[in-house]
């Protein structure tokens, strides 16, 4: 699957983030969330010392994202249009992806966690979150997020796991509308369980919804990023 396109044919050419775009497209094995990789099925000798040589990694993930895309079939067809809504969070690199995940978690938890009262599940929040993130949730505005209709679903997996589990969810709920090429390869970026039906089900958010969610945070986090896509080049 190439992106053959010619400058006069695709002005996304010059865009800055033409590299992150060209492996979301061709080399998605790169951009796996790691609990993704045991059921994709990596190629042969993928855990042995050989493969972790650069000119041997390279050639398994080669090999390997082209298994993935031929499974995607009309699917694997590469994403162009740069003016995708969802694709700045599809493109973003996944450190800034799963403290995305954590922030929209935490912010969209805020509610539970000013419920909390006794001692000893205030001192865990605060070694869960650490003092300073604790107290930055408590003076946020909760009223500006929307209310989940069961938070308790989400914090069953912990102040730790729980936060995260729910931002990776809206994620998925954020690029759920774009099209296919897009959204499959996107989903190979989240967490399984995230992605679960019974994880959708309990987000009572639309695409848009979450979208906006997402980017509004990531303007926050990372307005550089961002601009990479709201800008005219």
């Amino acid at each position: 699957m190439g992106t053959s396109a010619t400058p006069a044919a695709w002005h996304g050419l010059e865009h800055p983030a033409l590299a992150q775009l060209l492996r979301f497209n061709q080399l998605p094995s790169l951009l796996l969330h790691p609990q993704q990789i045991p059921g994709l099925a990596p190629p042969e000798g993928w855990g042995s010392p050989l493969a972790q040589r650069p000119g041997v990694l390279a050639a398994l993930h080669k090999r390997w994202s082209a298994r993935l895309l031929q499974g995607l079939g009309n699917a694997a067809a590469p994403v162009l249009d740069m003016k995708l809504p969802a694709l700045p969070l599809a493109l973003a690199d996944a450190g800034l992806l799963a403290r995305l995940a954590r922030a929209l978690g935490l912010a969209l938890l805020a509610r539970e966690l000013r419920r909390v009262i006794v001692r000893d599940e205030v001192l865990a929040l605060r070694q869960a979150l650490g003092a300073q993130e604790l107290q930055r949730l408590l003076d946020e505005d909760v009223q500006v997020q929307p209310e989940l209709d069961d938070a308790q679903r989400w914090l069953a997996h912990g102040w730790t796991a729980g936060p995260e589990l729910l931002g990776f969810s809206v994620l998925a709920r954020a690029w759920q509308d774009a099209p296919a090429p897009l959204a499959r390869r996107a989903d190979w970026r989240l967490p399984p369980l995230s992605l679960s039906a019974q994880a959708r089900a309990d987000l009572p958010l639309s695409a848009s919804q979450a979208r906006g969610l997402c980017l509004h945070r990531l303007e926050q986090m990372d307005p550089a990023w961002l601009s990479c896509f709201t800008a005219t080049h």
